[in-house]
């Protein structure tokens, strides 16, 4: 599922670094899943860094969700599900 940024409605500034910013989403959530997101925004090497984000999500599912958030990889946005 890809989600434009415009739909994902109020960000919250959480976090800004050399190569990205990190949002709260105040107004957007999965279908049948309340669970708070983040948007993660890259702003420098977007490529490299969404090439980067994807390893760590595929990897991140091969590993157990017993004591890991959940994560999700939706276009050039990261979303940390933590429950």
């Amino acid at each position: 599922m890809k989600i434009s940024r415009a739909s994902l409605g109020r960000l919250t500034l959480l976090s800004q670094g050399a190569f990205r910013r990190i949002y709260r989403v105040d107004d957007f959530t999965l279908p049948d899943d309340t669970t708070p997101l983040i948007y993660e925004e890259f702003t420098s090497n977007r490529a490299e860094q969404a090439c980067s984000a994807r390893a760590t999500v595929e990897f991140r599912a091969s590993l157990s969700y017993i004591s890991f958030p959940k994560i999700s990889f939706v276009g050039n946005v990261t979303h940390i599900l933590a429950k």
